[in-house]
């Protein structure tokens, strides 16, 4: 494109879910112009709102998105002090284990940002008779910010350009819990959902297991297979690392 050829440029437009950097210019004759220099395309309009409405609608049409499905999940224990503050910690301990998670799809705009959107939508066409859908992900869509890192002068978090699956954000502060996304399986979902069912069931029989020294053994022995031995401290400055 010979510069100046479409006249002034007045700003450069970017779609707030379909992405995109689209050049505005104004000629001397009062015509709006956009360009799309990937594929030499120009459009043209008497009025500017008649020409962001064609942008619009050429971005949507190149928004050809490939969604992937995703879990993120937070499991942790949240710090807390003891209950009984006058104790060490030798005679008193608290821990609140929290487990949650949440599904939903991700996708890379043409501008190289990630979106996220809700699994599903959920419609009241008829009464008592609720529709469950995909829906247009794209019209619901969000930008997706997870990259843990954030930009000093505006404190916001940094978008995201290069992401894969799994992916970690370490906790960096007591109160926090790691979040890990993972790809979506059904399998894994319903596991998940049935590590919290039998976290509720544990929670209604607490009382009972702890009523009888017969039951009390049996939490016990129960427990010490729960999980494996904790391993040994590493030694080294590097060890361990992920």
């Amino acid at each position: 494109m010979r510069k100046g050829m479409y006249g002034r440029k007045i700003e450069v437009y970017t779609h707030p879910k379909y992405g995109g950097s689209v050049p505005i210019y104004l000629n001397n004759i009062g015509t709006f112009h956009a360009t799309f220099g990937e594929d030499d395309v120009t459009l043209s309009a008497e009025t500017k709102s008649e020409l962001m409405k064609l942008v619009d609608e050429t971005l949507k049409n190149r928004t050809n998105l490939e969604w992937f499905p995703v879990i993120e999940i937070e499991f942790g224990t949240n710090f807390s002090f003891s209950h009984r503050r006058d104790e060490d910690e030798k005679n008193s301990k608290s821990s609140e284990v929290q487990l949650l998670f949440e599904r939903f799809w991700i996708a890379k705009k043409i501008d190289k940002k990630w979106i996220e959107a809700s699994w599903s939508v959920t419609s009241y066409h008829e009464i008592h008779r609720p529709k469950t859908e995909t829906g247009d992900r794209l019209s619901r869509s969000l930008q997706f910010r997870v990259s843990g890192k954030y930009d000093r002068n505006t404190g916001r978090e940094i978008d995201l350009t290069e992401f894969s699956l799994p992916h970690t954000i370490k906790a960096t502060d007591r109160d926090e819990m790691p979040k890990y996304y993972v790809p979506y399986t059904e399998e894994l979902w319903l596991a998940l959902n049935n590590i919290t069912n039998r976290m509720e069931e544990l929670q209604k029989k607490i009382i009972d297991v702890l009523k009888t020294p017969e039951s009390r053994a049996n939490l016990i022995a129960n427990v010490s297979k729960l999980l494996p031995a904790p391993k040994p401290e590493p030694k080294g400055k590097n060890s361990g690392k992920l």
